[in-house]
């Protein structure tokens, strides 16, 4: 599972390498809005972070009890790492989350579909269009908070 996340992460920072070499001007311009730098460096890190705690649990484990017991259990501490790696996760999902908002009111009148209509209102119920230079973590965290109650999810349903 832990292998799962951090192969998901990977995507994710995939997907904001894309953005950066996309050759289509509309595109570009469009990414110079959306994905200002602060909010991308927070995700790599994140993404990153994730990396490091990919690494199995099991692969740190040392012999006790006078080398009579050879296997010590790593699973909670597999489990603390995998509950990290979720988390990290999904403040990477919410940065996107945001970017992707700001995408779609920077490209108005233009319309989506309407379950994206719908996760667009999700975002925008805890967090308002970028109008103005301005702090974004409680952003994020608010964002975050949409999607681990799942409501982002239900709008894509």
């Amino acid at each position: 599972m832990i292998e799962a996340a951090d192969l998901t992460a990977g995507k994710l920072l995939w997907s904001y390498r894309l953005g950066e070499t996309a050759s289509d001007e509309d595109v570009k311009k469009l990414n110079r809005y959306v994905s200002c730098p602060p909010p991308l460096v927070t995700a790599a890190t994140l993404v990153s972070e994730n990396k490091v705690l990919a690494y199995p649990a099991s692969g740190d484990s040392i012999t006790t009890s006078g080398n009579n017991e050879e296997y010590v259990s790593m699973g909670m501490t597999a489990a603390i790492k995998l509950k990290k790696i979720v988390e990290n996760t999904r403040h990477t999902l919410a940065i996107e989350a945001m970017a992707a908002a700001q995408a779609l009111d920077l490209l108005t009148p233009l319309k989506t579909s309407r379950r994206l209509q719908k996760a667009h209102a999700a975002i925008r119920a805890v967090s308002s269009a970028l109008d103005r230079d301005r702090a974004m973590y409680l952003d994020f965290a608010r964002i975050s908070d949409v999607i681990a109650n799942g409501k982002i999810a239900d709008a894509l349903r």
